[in-house]
């Protein structure tokens, strides 16, 4: 993965191409991914290189630490609960609401995002709909970090809606507490490599 530079005078080394030809194992979000990888439409260039090393390359389904994420034993929330006490979730999205800075409001619907802030991720679909989104009778907590043009729509968006807020970061605490206190998820989504 040494080759000439088209229209300079050099060379260029595709570090992430000679990471792949000598990697001892490689690894991606899922089997399906693996596979995908390794066509044109999804090799971005490397389908080459990892069909070449298609007995070093894994697919390993992304999934979560159940007893991390238990909202029964979670030290991350304000309050625990299992299915026999759903009702003290509300505890925990009022504390989201406060730690976001959002009108203290139970039966207001809190929407939670944590996503990485990307085209790849919707962001491109949601750009243009959060507008109509945000003036609807509901709060948005966004967390996640990402592609600039982003951070920009979004901190300014905050600006000018009491009923968004922002958290350009990820942070591990925060997201358990996004997932324990919004009433609904926001994902959009254009490809999700691991199904």
């Amino acid at each position: 993965f040494v080759y000439a530079d088209r229209g300079g005078d050099g060379h260029v080394v595709d570090l992430l191409g000679r990471g792949l030809q000598f990697a001892d194992a490689i690894n991606t979000v899922s089997e399906q991914y693996a596979r995908e990888i390794q066509t044109p439409e999804f090799g971005e260039g490397m389908e080459e290189v990892l069909v070449a090393r298609r007995d070093r390359l894994f697919g390993i389904l992304n999934g979560l630490d159940y007893d991390e994420l238990d909202p029964s034993r979670d030290r991350h929330i304000a309050a625990n609960y299992d299915v026999g006490s759903l009702d003290r979730r509300c505890e925990n999205k009022l504390a989201l609401q406060h730690e976001a800075r959002l009108p203290l409001d139970p039966d207001v619907p809190l929407v939670g995002m944590v996503s990485r802030l990307a085209d790849q991720k919707g962001f491109d679909a949601l750009a243009p709909a959060l507008d109509a989104l945000v003036q609807l009778p509901l709060q948005l907590v966004i967390m996640g970090t990402g592609e600039q043009q982003y951070h920009e729509l979004l901190t300014e968006a905050s600006k000018r809606y009491p009923n968004l807020a922002i958290f350009l970061t990820f942070s591990t605490p925060l997201a358990q507490k996004i997932y324990a206190g919004s009433d609904m998820f926001l994902m959009p989504s254009r490809l999700e490599p691991c199904g």
